[in-house]
């Protein structure tokens, strides 16, 4: 029988959570506000093309409601980025503020040679994902914290300057106490679910499609969410089969069509007496051909 997990380790990871929460969304925050100026939020937030790429995240139901009413409140004029979160911040950098994605792409790790502003994105991103990896533990061993906490801590202090070193330092040596470690594992546990059911969307839009072959190969029964946060799939618009990292899972695009339309067409093209109705359809033939703007 394995050793239990000590309180240390268990501390480990709320810790280093807290690191990446607290000062990853305080540097972030940093940045986007020195694209766009906190005075000058609200309009380029309303401004037409700001609005419909916005729009268009909350069809794909990437941007939520919740997030959508943070960036529009009730009071007009009254955005703040201080209501921010560290998701809602990386989305808006990667869509509102001209960045170009590193040359691996928005969801491969770049090489440390690479220190760009997007580079250290997809790091931040990178790690957030290393986390989840640990969620159903929740615990890191002394060797695990002190490489990640190197790690993160360096490219916090690449992207905030020095004036975060202090907070880091203070961040490693405050006492953690059980309600703390409940509410940073709390936030991760809903960043996780969110990403499940983003995964589990997906996995149903290729369950539907793979219905418009008349023989479809059965497929295996949905990974667990403690597995399939770590899985690939398909690559929207390469068809049934292709791959992608799970980082990528934010680019299905679903904002034209719901899961209704999806179905009726697989079973349309089942049912028909075409002999092209036998065929599988891919994600072409039901999806935009043009992508749309990174996530």
């Amino acid at each position: 029988m394995a050793a239990p997990h000590s309180s240390q380790e268990e501390t480990n990871f709320a810790r280093l959570s807290r690191l990446l929460i607290n000062i990853g969304t305080h540097v972030l925050r940093g940045v986007f506000d020195s694209i766009h100026p906190p005075l000058k939020l609200h309009l380029v937030l309303t401004n037409a093309r700001s609005f419909t790429i916005l729009k268009h995240l909350k069809a794909k139901r990437i941007l939520n409601t919740k997030q959508w009413n943070t960036l529009y409140p009730s009071v007009k004029g009254s955005v703040n980025s201080q209501t921010f979160d560290i998701t809602l911040l990386f989305l808006l950098l990667r869509n509102l503020c001209g960045l170009s994605p590193p040359t691996t792409g928005w969801t491969v790790m770049p090489p440390i040679s690479d220190l760009s502003l997007e580079a250290d994105l997809v790091r931040i991103k990178h790690y957030r994902n290393e986390l989840f990896a640990h969620m159903p533990q929740m615990h890191l061993t002394n060797a695990e914290f002190s490489k990640y906490w190197e790690e993160i801590s360096t490219l916090l202090i690449r992207l905030g300057g020095r004036q975060v070193e202090a907070d880091i330092r203070s961040l490693l040596v405050e006492a953690m106490d059980p309600d703390d470690q409940e509410y940073y594992n709390g936030i991760l546990r809903s960043w996780e679910e969110r990403d499940d059911r983003l995964l589990k969307e997906v996995y149903e839009i290729k369950r539907l499609i793979m219905q418009g072959n008349e023989n479809p190969p059965p497929l295996p029964p949905p990974p667990p969410p403690s597995v399939i946060q770590m899985q690939n799939v398909f690559h929207p618009g390469a068809g049934v089969g292709a791959v992608f990292n799970v980082g990528a899972v934010e680019h299905v695009s679903s904002d034209t069509r719901s899961l209704q339309v999806i179905n009726a067409r697989a079973l349309d093209a089942r049912s028909s007496s075409d002999s092209s109705a036998s065929r599988c359809l891919t994600l072409p033939d039901i999806l935009p051909q043009q992508p749309p703007p990174d996530e």
